[in-house]
């Protein structure tokens, strides 16, 4: 929303999802965009968004932002450390990007967070970054998945992201979450580069993995690890607040999880992932892609549905299309519609 002094105001865009998001112990998303004052708002080539944004993902109840993405260097390096700068005047913790090679190396790049006495430890990497290289002597700015980061996406960092978990763990962690940028856009099939990646994070000891990047759902799933550790993996949790222009670019969700914590006999403790949800998302626009809301599919309706911008291109988009859409890409154990 346009305010008469010119600045935005995200609040009314995000306000049908405000109750579900606040009522979280700790809300995080993933930021793929970019916050540089003065500079044209858009996709291509800035991607770059009002600097008001962080504050209202702020009042929405978010409190850590994954910075690391694909786009995070299109305003080179004074972006990327403009966007860490608005995102911590709104009071937004980031993780992923970082200011200097001090600050990379603490906790191996992990953000630590005490939550309900469960200390918790989140890492961001990206896969690539829009074709752009880091400076020289800017190497620590960005978390990729990749040595070649900048291209092919073939060489994982395999020592680094091991050094990176471990220094998490090392920092009190009990439970590891990696939000990770990957995958093909508009892609609903796995890709081989994806399930090395998560072998990788699975082999290093992350308890939760979360996906984005191909704008639209992709699956989720429990996997074991070689020490016998269940690990939750969501592929891809899609759009949460987008005005693309296809169906299934307007379809996201927003991943719930429960943590169990268990005092042994010996003393130890150990903590568990339990009952991960995703409730699915739809980001709504009338004609002209105006009046942009987002909602839960619980709060959607079908009159809603035949009212959305999208009809006039994509004339079968409606409330049984999203359902249908969601059941067939999400298994009925985590899919929450309701």
């Amino acid at each position: 929303v346009t305010q008469a002094d010119g600045t935005y105001d995200f609040n009314l865009p995000l306000s049908d999802v405000k109750s579900h998001v606040s009522e979280a112990a700790y809300a995080v998303g993933d930021f793929e965009t970019n916050l540089v004052d003065g500079l044209a708002y858009g996709g291509e080539p800035y991607y770059n968004a009002p600097v008001q944004l962080a504050g209202s993902l702020r009042a929405l109840g978010f409190r850590l932002m994954s910075t690391a993405n694909t786009y995070a260097l299109n305003n080179g390096i004074e972006g990327l450390i403009s966007t860490k700068s608005y995102l911590a005047e709104a009071q937004l913790r980031s993780v992923g990007t970082y200011l200097s090679q001090e600050e990379r190396n603490q906790n191996g790049g992990a953000y630590i967070r005490n939550i309900h006495k469960i200390r918790f430890g989140f890492l961001s990497y990206t896969k690539g970054t829009d074709s752009v290289s880091m400076p020289e002597g800017c190497e620590y700015a960005l978390n990729t998945l990749y040595d070649d980061y900048a291209d092919y996406w073939t060489d994982l960092k395999s020592s680094q992201i091991r050094q990176d978990v471990q220094a998490a763990r090392d920092a009190g962690a009990e439970v590891i979450i990696a939000l990770v940028h990957w995958g093909s856009e508009y892609g609903r099939t796995l890709r081989e580069p994806q399930k090395q990646a998560a072998e990788l994070l699975l082999a290093s000891g992350v308890d939760v993995i979360i996906g984005t990047h191909p704008h639209v759902l992709q699956d989720a799933e429990w996997r074991t690890a070689a020490d016998g550790r269940n690990v939750f993996v969501a592929y891809s949790l899609g759009n949460f607040l987008s005005t693309q222009s296809k169906p299934d670019q307007l379809i996201g969700a927003v991943l719930t999880l429960d943590l169990e914590q268990t005092v042994e006999p010996d003393g130890s403790v150990r903590c568990a992932v339990r009952g991960p949800k995703l409730h699915v998302t739809v980001t709504h626009y009338d004609a002209g892609k105006s009046n942009v809301r987002t909602y839960l599919f619980r709060d959607y309706t079908p009159e809603l549905a035949k009212a959305h911008g999208v009809r006039a291109a994509y004339p079968n988009f409606g409330y049984d299309y999203i359902r249908q859409t969601a059941q067939t890409y999400i298994n009925s154990e985590f899919l929450e519609l309701a």
